[in-house]
């Protein structure tokens, strides 16, 4: 009995550092990877936040074959990325080194969409500091955080609810006006 469970403890030991340690080599390896992806990359565009809008600009930059990266903290919300083409950079987009790793300094836009107002704000401010002539885009959820996008360096600021409630109010009273804009914007 000793000897057996001697040898199932050194078998577990074995197969868990096996695990960790191969899960790690792995898991560099990919981020190596991606980081030689990003060095080649020029004038690509970068997605910060891969929530519900974040997936939808990745959507439609891929219907129109741009080249961007996607910033975000978590893991299994980059492993659910499945457009050819993107790279994913994990981490912290407000920081200088995950923006840095994302070439944000080639880059020629950036999105920021986080759900958070104060997360897009301190991405653009550290993006407008990276790369002056950058082209930014942020999501706001309020009027106060719109005007605090704006002074942080934004060159536009979007909010989803006001472009949604405008929207469905045309989508009602005018709905071929909607189909008109939709039809000739699938095809640009």
């Amino acid at each position: 009995y000793i000897l057996g469970g001697v040898g199932l403890l050194f078998y577990t030991a074995t197969t868990v550092v096996e695990t960790v340690v191969v899960g790690e080599l792995a898991e560099e390896l990919g981020l190596r990877r991606s980081s030689r992806k990003v060095r080649r990359m020029n004038q690509h565009i970068v997605i910060c936040g891969y929530g519900r809008v974040g997936r939808e600009v990745a959507h439609e930059l891929t219907s129109r074959n741009g080249t961007f990266v996607i910033i975000d903290r978590n893991e299994h919300t980059l492993a659910t990325v499945d457009h050819p083409g993107a790279v994913v950079v994990r981490g912290d987009a407000t920081e200088e080194d995950t923006l840095r790793a994302a070439g944000i300094d080639r880059a020629r836009a950036m999105i920021a969409a986080a759900d958070s107002d104060v997360e897009n704000t301190y991405m653009v401010l550290t993006a407008r500091a990276l790369n002056p002539s950058l082209f930014i885009v942020a999501r706001a959820g309020s009027d106060s955080a719109e005007r605090r996008l704006s002074s942080a360096g934004a060159d536009r600021v979007i909010s989803p609810y006001r472009i949604g409630g405008r929207r469905m109010a045309l989508s009602a009273v005018q709905p071929m006006l909607i189909d008109f804009v939709d039809t000739l914007s699938a095809g640009g």
